[in-house]
This record gives structure tokens, C-alpha cells and sequence, in this order.
């Protein structure tokens, strides 16, 4: 039971590991890689789709425990009943069915989970984020490649896992009805379909990766060509204006004109170059004080009014001006609406020799001049080429309305700010995705770029995407129909074979296989149809042995009911002498359980005697004892009572001793007085002497003390020596007393020992006649054992015999009980043999 519970514990653990760890992690994972690889998102826009997937994971998360909870729920409760020893059918039914379906269910599961929350994904990341149609596809494409390849997964891990279970034996049997019924033919033609559906849609993304790339890359190739030949184009148009500003400050006359102020002539000469050169709107010439500009001499739409028109141009001070020019190029203005075309122009200075204040100024129709390039030049269907100037304002642009913008107040600017030359970028605009390449002019500053739409790249890739996808279906349901074609062709014989099985289940072995081939099939026909053949010649060999087997019987049946009747006789002889052995083992049983009780009551004589002849002898070693310490006790009272009459005899000294003390004391007391009056005496001398007596009086004083302490002591003595004399009266009286009653003691101890000598005497006669009665008993005993001996050995040799009989009695009655068995097996053999031949019969052979 344990071993079941822990493989059932054991699958649950890999089950949940194998398939949905393995597959949140993958596809979490899967995704994320995907979003930075595939689709070209901003770093928002990634975070978003990260956020997204793991948000809606965290619900599927909730509805998979859920999911599996009730999935492996029959499980959970087979293992539960397990433990307790007491093992349901009907649940271990239902776990058996839980088990073997769920691959299938499992798998689907996945799937569908993946699609669904792949599709919320999606929805949602198309909300919070502009998506294009290459972003759409791939996002599909990961969703059904992930959906189908870890469904693929999930079902092999989990068929190798239940297959695990089953046989560790956590089933004592598999109930058939468990099993989920599916013809051989269609599940290898689906297992084979969605392996293939899941590389075309792995092949399908991997194809239109590269077809995008490539395709973007043709692109980015045309737009650089652009690029560079509008930037050819634009800087050969400022090296024209450069030439002709050359040509003029170079030109003697124009020059003594200027230093001569003729303004007319050199109006007049301006206005004729004007008239030579379209792509001017104006030829001037700018004085300046290092801040401020005006016109001294203007042509076209700088003359003659033109400081309103000049104001517009937004010229910077002359040190910047000069700055540029010094680096060998011509000033260029911002911008401006022209006032003709109202295109783009600039206005290109060019300092005028041996006067630093006075600038050639050109009024430059840069749009214009770049118009018909930008117009005629189409990348694909969206792609167009433009025009800015130094500062990022649009100098020539498709859509005219955004002329004359700045490209910082456009909202994808942060993301083309960093460009580097013909390097694309990507930025969203006008909810679309666009890529731009941009180009520097190092001498004059000015920029091209080039722009195309994302999603026209990803037109051309989808459509080629599209037809592959088509042809890779078409070509999938025709392998598909192929594959079943071939499978079920070839794997016919299986359904012969089942079909013959099925018959020789049913007792049919008249069908064989054909072969047809000598593959694995081929070599299993060949073996049914042998062990057909086989069973046929075991079933007829069985038919002819129950045959012989039933008339066996019969003749047996006979035989046995004549063995059974001798076996009765012989049994009823075996129990009348059965029953006589019994009554002579009864009265043996008596005599010998009489003969026990006289062994056994002379055991306890014989035990008695001998307890009381010990009882004797210790009570006799006890007198004499008692003797010898009654005379021991006799000697040391006498000695006691000696002992005491010295006692009494001291005491009387010592009361005597007491009297002449206190004879001494009174002398002393007396002494005492006389001192008393001696330092009374003293005192009162060293009064009258006065302050020469202080000393006497002192020492007078410390002898009256003297005097005083020894009077006490006197008295104590006295006392003590009184309490005394009392005790030592009492203790006289005690001692006279005890010596009365020590002589009474011995006097007694004197007539004990006497009697006991009596006694003594006594003892040793009794102990002589025990001693003669024990030899007696024993002499008894020992002929009541033979007696006993002789008894059992009789009751043995007569239990022996009544056993041998009881023996004889039951094997004839079990020969007989035996015979009559027989006869009826063999009736019953007989029987079965009949039976048998019916069984057989079933069989067609």
C-alpha cells in the first residue's frame, strides 16, 4: 500500500513539474525573448507587453490549479483509500479512467489555455500599443507554434508519466472500459498532422522573419540611393550658388561699382543675372553693422521695399555669418515661405572682397530646385525623400503642409534626435510605423532623409507569407491524405488480425491470415496463424483424452464403491475392540491413579517425619543453648548484684564525703564575713583619711566585691551540694531495691535450668524412636514406587494399544470416506469429461 500511495505521490509531483511548470515557463519566457527579438518595440512598449503576459498568466495560473485540482481529484481519492486499506471499485475506476485519458485531456488543456490567454495578449497589446501587420502575424505565429508544441509536449510527457504509474502497479488490474477508443490509423495520421502543422508554422515564421528582413533591407538599400542622390543633388545646387557669388565678387567692374555706390548700375547688373537664373527669387546686395541688416541694393523679392521681406530671413550677427564663410562655404538663412511660389526659400550670403560689412545675398528656391527630384522619386508605395536644413526645419517635403516645420515638434523626435547617417530609425507616426534614414552634409550642413512605412515592408512579407501558408496547407492536407491513404493500407493486416482474433475469441479457428509482406505485420500473421494451428491440434488432442478420461471413470467407480464396502467391515471390527482396550484403560486409569495418591501420601508421611525429626533436633540444640546462656545469665547477675552492693557502698562514701564539705563551706562563709567586715573597716578608714585614702579606699572596695562573689559562690556550693545528698538518697534507695530484685531473678534462672535439663532429657529419647520411624517410611516408599512403575508402564502399553486400534479404526473409515470420494470424483471426473468434450466443441475447428 505504501509503495502505491508513494508512486501516486511521486506522479502528481512530475505530472504538475513536467508539464505545467515546464510550459508557464517556456511560453513566459518564449514570450519575452519574443517581444525583444521579433517585434521592434520601444522600451515602453515592451514593458507593457511583458506586464501583460505576466498578469494574465497570474489568472491562468488560478484557473490551471483549479483545472488539475479536479483532473487528478479520482486520483487524489484513489490514493485516499488506499492509505486507509479499504479500496473502492467504483473509485479505482474512475481514477484508472482519470489516469488513461489524461494526455488527451491535459494536452487540450494546454492548448486551449495558451490560446486563450495568448489571444487576450494580443487584443490588449494592440490596445495599449500600435501594432502592424508584421507585428500581428508573428504574434500569432509564437501563439500557435507555443500552443501546439507544448500541447505536442504535454501529451508525450504525460502518456510517459501515466505509463510510469501503471506500471509500478498503483492498478492491481486495468478495466478495458478506461481506455479511450481510437482507431491506430487516425491518431498516428493526427499525431503525424500536428507535429508537421507545428514545424510549417515554426518554418512559416522563420520565413517570413527572413523575407521581412530582406525585403526591409531592399528597401533601406533603395532609400539610401535616395538619399544620396537628393544629397548630391542639394549640395551641387549650393556649390552652383556658391559658383556664381565667385563669379561676381571676383568681377573688377561689379566691384568699383560697389566702391563707387553707383546702385543703379549695380541694380541693373542684378537684376539682368536675376532674369538668367530661375532658381533665384532675389540678387542683392546686404550691409550690415555687425547686428543689424538692410538692402542697399535688392533685386526680385528683396527690392526695392525688401527690409520687411529681409527681417523675415532672421540673419544672425556678422561673427557667425563670417564663422560660416570662413570655412569655405556660403552662409545659408533659415527658411521661408516664399513670397512668389510660397515654397521654401533660403538666402545664401557670400562676403564681398576689401568691404567685411558688404554680403552678396541670394535669394535661393531650394524647394523648388529639389521639388522635381523629390516629386519623381517614389520608394515603393509610401517611401518619399526630403529636405532639412542645418537646424532641423523641413526644407522640402511630399506633403507641403509640413514645409517650414520644425522636426523637434514632432512627436517621434526623441526617437530620430541620435541618428547616425543612413542608419534607420523607427518611430511611430500617425499611428503608424514608420522607418527614416537621414544623411548630414558636412560642408553646408543641410539633411536629406528618406521615409517608407513599416507596414508597406511588411505587405510585400505577408503576402509572400500568405502564399507559402496556403501552398503549405494545401500541401499538409494532401500529406495528410496521403499518410492516411498509406497508413491504412498498410496497416490493414492489423485489421485482419484483429478481425481473426475477434473470431478465435468467439471459438472460430477455422479463419487464417494472409501474408502479404514480411515486415513486423507480415512476421505477426505468421505467428496467429501458428498459434491457430497449434490450439487446433491441442483441442483435439483434448477431445480424444476426455474421452478415454470418461470411460476411465467409470470402470474406477466401480472399483472404489468395492474398496469402500471392505473399508466399513474392517472399520466396525477396529471400534468393538476399540471400545474394550477402553475399559482396560479405564480401570487402569484407576488403580494407577489409587497407586499415585498411596506414593504421594507416603511421600508427605515420609516429608513429615522428617520435618518434625529436624523440628527435634533443632529444638534440643536450642535447649542446650538456652542452658548455657541461663547459666551465663545467672553468673553475671550474681556478678551484677556484687556490682551493685560496691555501688551502694561508694555512694555511702561519697554522702559522707558531702557532709565534711559542707562543714568546710560554713568555715568559709565564715571567712567571707570576717572579710566583708575587714574591707567595711577599710572603707571607712580611706573616708576619714581622705584624698590621701583614695587608693585604699579603691582597693577596699574591690574586696568587699571579693567578698560578695565568694558569699554567692558559697551559697551555690551549698545549694549543690544539698541537691546532691537528695540524689544520692535516692539513688541508695534504688540500688537496696535493685539488688532485692536480682536475687529474686537468679533464684528463678536457678529453677528454669533445672527444668530444662528435664526437657533436654526428654528430646533426646523422642528424637531416638524418629529416627527409627523414618527408616520404616522410607522402606514403604520406596516398594510403592515399583508398584507405581509397574501401573504406568501397563497403562502405557494399554493406552498404545488403544491408540493402534483408534488408528486402524480411522484409517479404515478414512479409506472408506476416501473410496466413496473417489467413486464420486470419478462419477464427477466422468462428468467433467462430458463437459469438457461440450467446451471443446465450441471451438470450429
Amino acid at each position: 500500500m505504501d509503495e502505491i500511495t508513494q508512486s501516486i505521490r511521486k506522479f502528481t509531483v512530475q505530472f504538475i513539474v513536467l508539464t505545467e511548470v515546464v510550459s508557464y515557463v517556456v511560453a513566459i519566457v518564449t514570450s519575452v525573448v519574443f517581444y525583444f527579438t521579433f517585434l521592434e518595440l520601444d522600451s515602453e512598449q515592451a514593458r507593457i507587453a511583458v506586464y501583460l503576459t505576466l498578469g494574465t498568466s497570474v489568472f491562468t495560473l488560478l484557473y490551471t490549479f483549479f483545472s488539475d485540482r479536479r483532473r487528478l481529484s479520482p486520483i487524489q481519492k484513489y490514493r485516499a483509500t488506499v492509505e486507509t486499506g479499504v479500496i473502492d471499485r467504483e473509485t479505482a475506476i474512475r481514477a484508472q479512467k482519470s489516469v488513461l485519458r489524461l494526455p488527451l485531456f491535459q494536452a487540450l488543456d494546454v492548448s486551449g489555455r495558451i490560446c486563450v490567454t495568448g489571444f487576450i495578449v494580443i487584443v490588449s497589446l494592440g490596445n495599449f500599443a500600435a501594432l502592424d501587420k508584421a507585428d500581428y502575424y508573428n504574434l500569432f505565429a509564437i501563439l500557435f507554434l507555443l500552443s501546439f508544441s507544448l500541447g505536442v509536449y504535454t501529451f508525450l510527457i504525460t502518456e510517459r508519466l501515466t505509463s510510469r504509474l501503471i506500471q509500478s502497479g498503483a492498478f492491481s488490474n486495468i478495466d478495458s472500459s478506461s481506455f479511450v477508443k481510437i482507431r491506430l490509423t487516425r491518431s498516428l495520421t493526427f499525431t503525424f498532422f500536428f507535429i508537421v502543422i507545428v514545424l510549417a508554422i515554426g518554418v512559416s515564421s522563420l520565413v517570413f522573419k527572413l523575407n521581412y528582413t530582406a525585403i526591409r533591407n531592399s528597401y533601406f538599400n533603395q532609400m539610401v540611393n535616395v538619399n544620396e542622390t537628393l544629397h548630391i543633388l542639394t549640395e551641387t545646387i549650393f556649390e552652383e550658388v556658391q559658383g556664381d557669388a565667385d563669379r561676381l565678387r571676383s568681377d573688377e567692374s561689379f566691384l568699383a561699382l560697389l566702391a563707387s555706390s553707383k546702385n543703379a548700375e549695380i541694380s541693373r547688373i542684378l537684376a539682368n543675372l536675376l532674369g538668367r537664373s530661375p532658381k533665384y527669387e532675389s540678387i542683392s546686395v546686404l550691409q550690415t553693422d555687425g547686428f543689424t541688416w538692410k538692402v542697399v541694393v535688392g533685386t526680385g523679392t528683396l527690392a526695392p521695399d525688401g527690409a520687411t521681406r529681409l527681417s523675415e530671413f532672421q540673419l544672425p550677427s556678422l561673427n557667425k555669418v563670417d564663422e560660416a564663410i570662413s570655412k569655405n562655404r556660403i552662409f545659408l538663412s533659415e527658411p521661408i515661405a516664399s513670397p512668389i511660389s510660397g515654397t521654401p526659400t533660403v538666402l545664401a550670403l557670400e562676403a564681398i572682397p576689401g568691404n567685411p560689412s558688404l554680403f552678396l545675398a541670394y535669394g535661393l528656391r531650394i524647394a523648388d530646385l529639389t521639388s522635381k527630384l523629390i516629386g519623381a522619386i517614389q520608394i515603393g508605395k509610401s517611401g518619399y525623400p526630403g529636405l532639412l536644413n542645418h537646424t532641423e526645419i523641413v526644407i522640402n517635403h511630399v506633403n507641403p503642409a509640413l514645409n517650414l516645420k520644425k522636426l523637434k515638434d514632432f512627436p517621434f523626435y526623441e526617437q530620430v534626435k541620435d541618428y547616425q547617417d543612413n542608419v534607420p530609425v523607427r518611430y511611430l507616426f500617425n499611428g503608424k510605423y514608420k522607418y527614416m534614414l537621414l544623411r548630414k552634409n558636412q560642408k553646408y550642413n543641410f539633411i536629406t532623409f528618406a521615409s517608407i512605412e513599416n507596414e508597406e515592408i511588411t505587405e510585400d512579407a505577408i503576402v509572400s507569407v500568405y502564399a507559402m501558408a496556403a501552398i503549405s496547407v494545401i500541401g499538409l492536407l494532401f500529406i495528410a491524405f496521403l499518410i492516411y491513404i498509406i497508413l491504412k493500407k498498410r496497416l490493414h493486416p492489423l485489421e485482419e488480425s484483429k478481425d481473426v482474433l475477434e473470431s478465435m475469441a468467439e471459438g472460430n479457428l477455422t479463419k487464417t491470415l494472409k501474408v502479404l509482406s514480411m515486415d513486423e505485420i507480415g512476421e505477426m500473421a505468421i505467428s496467429i496463424n501458428s498459434f491457430n494451428k497449434k490450439v487446433k491440434t491441442i483441442l483435439g488432442k483434448i477431445v480424444e483424452a476426455s474421452s478415454n478420461l470418461a470411460s476411465s471413470s467409470d470402470e474406477m467407480s466401480g472399483a472404489l464403491n468395492f474398496i469402500s464396502d471392505n473399508a466399513q467391515n474392517q472399520a466396525a471390527s477396529s471400534e468393538e475392540i476399540s471400545a474394550s482396550i477402553e475399559e482396560i484403560s479405564a480401570g487402569m486409569d484407576g488403580v494407577e491413579t489409587q497407586t499415585r495418591e498411596q506414593v504421594g501420601l507416603l511421600d508427605r508421611l515420609a516429608l513429615d517425619m522428617e520435618k518434625f525429626s529436624d523440628s527435634i533436633h533443632e529444638t534440643s540444640a536450642n535447649l542446650e543453648k538456652t542452658m548455657s546462656e541461663v547459666e551465663k545469665i545467672t553468673e553475671d547477675a550474681k556478678q551484677g548484684g556484687s556490682s551493685l552492693e560496691l555501688t551502694n557502698h561508694s555512694i555511702n562514701k561519697i554522702s559522707k564525703s558531702s557532709e565534711d564539705i559542707t562543714g568546710v563551706m560554713e568555715i568559709i562563709n565564715t571567712i567571707s564575713e570576717q572579710i566583708h567586715l575587714l574591707a567595711l573597716n577599710a572603707a571607712i578608714e580611706a573616708a576619714r583619711a581622705g584624698a590621701a585614702g583614695k587608693g585604699f579606699a579603691v582597693v577596699a572596695d574591690e574586696i568587699s566585691k571579693l567578698a560578695d562573689k565568694t558569699t554567692r559562690s558559697i551559697k551555690d556550693i551549698e545549694e549543690i551540694i544539698q541537691s546532691n545528698e537528695t540524689e544520692i538518697g535516692h539513688g541508695i534507695q534504688n540500688i537496696t531495691n535493685t539488688v532485692t530484685i536480682i536475687s529474686g531473678i537468679i533464684s528463678g534462672i536457678s529453677e528454669i535450668n533445672r527444668r530444662m535439663k528435664t526437657v533436654n532429657q526428654f528430646m533426646e529419647d523422642q528424637l531416638s524412636k524418629n529416627d527409627q520411624m523414618n527408616l520404616t517410611a522410607k522402606e514403604v516408599k520406596g516398594r510403592s514406587d515399583v508398584i507405581q512403575v509397574a501401573v504406568r508402564e501397563q497403562k502405557l502399553a494399554i493406552e498404545e494399544i488403544s491408540r493402534t486400534i483408534t488408528t486402524i479404526n480411522e484409517l479404515n473409515q478414512s479409506s472408506a470416506a476416501s473410496s466413496e470420494e473417489l467413486s464420486s470424483s470419478s462419477v464427477g471426473l466422468a462428468g467433467l469429461a462430458e463437459e469438457l468434450k461440450r467446451e471443446v466443441e465450441f471451438f470450429k475447428l
